[in-house]
């Protein structure tokens, strides 16, 4: 693909956003570059399909707890037995290293055999005796732990960060105290970027370099004022033929009501807040255009569609983490080649407001949400709940899955 079709960070994203806006159709070309919107703006039904795992059966679903993960191989399981087997193995494991608090956890790419779990505070337990600050990162090498529960290790035998704090607190230490305790502040926005080594946020480009974690530490003094959730997808940047799509963010009432735990050669999971807890999604892209995307033959995102792949099991401790990997990066991700899936076109009416999701969200909880920060989420509920009614009525406002690129 030629330099033409490569643009400088944010400019085709931005320019593709507000030219949506005026548009009817869901691909916009814009200096040369079609930007295909169907992935970004493609919602959650609840009448999403399940998954069919039959097209997963060389992969491996990567279940994770505060405690430790589950790599279970998908195999000749149906997708209820999957699950069934899943729920069986962390129930009997929700027990594992329970003198320590439960921290959060997220999982990101490493290299082709390993993953880099990032873990940090459940701010939801602040009051509980053995609360511990502590931001820190353990690399895993995945292979030989098909089908076993493996618990995390030690804190002390993660490597520290620093401290990490809820926005609110961060704001409270001084210049002084945030450079002594090398302070973090919202670690659910942060992500690995494996060009870079570093764990960063989407402005906050080259923050925390992996092997030398406290340098520069004094231009990290304030919150990052993007708080969305991102993740990168590895294969696409090995690949390299766009700098577009690579980074992720879904801008929503908060970080954790909808968000990527995974992108991988486009397909991507996506955690998603419901009234009974957390559901994972598949996005099922075309693999033929996925092929051909990675080949740089084909300028537009790959079309798909969700299925449902799971609910995540909060009462095990698991965290809506979840990561697919084939057993090896030279597979394809699915066993068959799904046909065409016809594009989304965006309205922004009411009506169909309400259909993209919008009424979904507007429900009160019936459940605690996943531990950590979102406990404090259903005692503003309320209030967040009359904005979106606000907006909605307004019709001031469309809620959109906004895509950012990555830089080098």
């Amino acid at each position: 693909m030629s330099s033409a079709l490569r643009p400088a960070l944010f400019s085709t994203a931005f320019s593709c956003f507000f030219a949506l806006l005026g548009s009817v159709t869901s691909t916009v070309s814009i200096r040369g570059t079609n930007c295909n919107f169907s992935i970004h703006f493609k919602p959650h039904s609840p009448l999403d399909p399940f998954c069919n795992a039959s097209e997963l059966r060389h992969n491996f679903l990567h279940a994770v707890t505060c405690r430790g993960y589950l790599r279970f191989p998908i195999g000749e399981h149906s997708l209820a037995e999957m699950n069934q087997e899943i729920d069986r193995i962390l129930e009997a494991s929700k027990d594992v290293n329970n003198a320590s608090s439960c921290s959060e956890v997220k999982a990101f790419y490493f290299n082709e055999s390993a993953w880099i779990f990032f873990k940090f505070p459940d701010f939801g337990r602040q009051e509980e005796p053995n609360f511990d600050r502590l931001a820190a990162y353990w690399i895993e090498d995945l292979r030989g732990k098909e089908g076993q529960f493996v618990p995390f290790p030690p804190s002390d035998e993660w490597i520290s960060l620093g401290e990490a704090y809820s926005r609110e607190d961060f704001e409270k230490l001084s210049k002084d105290e945030k450079k002594q305790k090398s302070a973090i502040c919202d670690p659910f926005v942060w992500f690995y970027d494996k060009s870079t080594k570093a764990f960063r946020t989407l402005n906050f480009k080259e923050a925390i370099k992996i092997g030398d974690p406290f340098a520069r530490r004094e231009e990290l003094m304030m919150c990052d004022q993007n708080e969305k959730s991102s993740q990168v997808d590895p294969i696409v940047d090995k690949h390299n033929v766009t700098d577009v799509g690579t980074v992720w963010s879904l801008p929503t009432e908060t970080p954790r009501d909808v968000f990527h735990s995974q992108v991988y050669a486009t397909y991507h999971l996506r955690s998603e807040r419901e009234t009974d807890g957390y559901h994972a999604l598949f996005w099922r892209s075309n693999s033929t255009q996925v092929e051909d995307f990675l080949k740089g033959e084909r300028d537009e995102y790959p079309w798909g569609n969700y299925c449902h792949l799971r609910r995540y099991r909060l009462e095990f401790h698991e965290l809506p983490q979840a990561f697919i990997l084939p057993k090896n990066e030279q597979m394809p991700f699915l066993d068959s080649i799904p046909e065409a899936t016809e594009s989304f076109t965006p309205s922004f009416t009411k009506a169909n407001r309400v259909r993209r999701g919008v009424t979904k969200q507007l429900k009160s909880f019936t459940t605690t949400p996943y531990p950590g920060q979102m406990k404090k989420d259903k005692d503003d509920y309320e209030a967040r709940r009359a904005g979106w009614v606000e907006e909605q009525e307004k019709g001031s406002q469309a809620v959109f899955p906004v895509f950012a690129s990555k830089t080098r």
